[in-house]
């Protein structure tokens, strides 16, 4: 009877432990849940915020480049394009800024139309800057080479904008780094037309005139 005497005592020992203590084991695996859960937002924001930053940072960079080329080049066609595309970078960094405080004092993605589309759209700046085509331009060595690296650049930017979108969590932001990445590749586009209008502007004209006619 001693054995089972000392099992009976064993279950009824523990029983009242597992009575008394239950709730409190509950309590901690609730406070680590929430700790681990916060620990995660944090992590999410901080992957956020530094996203921001470097889209930011990207369109900087690229808005000083456009100045730039605009600056040294001559050319009346290829210095319009390269004013209204450092007029678009500063207008990605208008709506990228405006997303970084409504998450810093809010802590929500704002859902505002006027985030993912752009102040002027590409066929826009195209269309303004045809005023000072001159089918005898003779783009120097450095206007081309301006262009090139435009080209290039905005090739990097698709990248940083489909990587971005591709590691986003929220809807919102993989809607707006989608939209930033179709917006670079218009920019994109327009290049490549100033380098074929560099090429032979006389042949790029007669296309986009029988262009003009055949879309009417």
């Amino acid at each position: 009877m001693g054995p089972l005497k000392n099992t009976g005592f064993f279950i009824v020992k523990y029983s009242v432990y597992l009575i008394y203590f239950w709730p409190l084991c509950h309590v901690k695996i609730l406070l680590f849940l929430c700790i681990m859960r916060i620990l995660g937002v944090k992590k999410m924001e901080k992957k956020t915020f530094e996203a921001l930053q470097a889209a930011i940072k990207f369109e900087e960079d690229g808005r000083a480049f456009f100045l730039a080329a605009n600056g040294k080049t001559e050319e009346k066609f290829g210095k319009s394009i390269f004013l209204s595309l450092a007029d678009a970078e500063l207008d990605h960094i208008e709506r990228i800024k405006t997303i970084y405080e409504s998450l810093s004092k809010i802590g929500e993605w704002p859902d505002s139309p006027s985030l993912f589309s752009p102040k002027r759209l590409v066929k826009n700046i195209f269309e303004e800057a045809m005023v000072e085509i001159d089918q005898n331009v003779k783009p120097t060595t450095g206007e081309l080479e301006a262009v090139k690296l435009g080209i290039q650049y905005e090739e990097k930017g698709l990248k940083l904008y489909a990587d971005l979108s591709d590691a986003a969590t929220h809807w919102l932001e993989k809607k707006f780094y989608t939209q930033l990445g179709n917006e670079e590749r218009g920019h994109m586009l327009i290049l490549k037309d100033v380098e074929s209008y560099y090429a032979d502007p006389v042949h790029w004209f007669s296309a986009k005139e029988r262009s003009h006619w055949d879309g009417a």
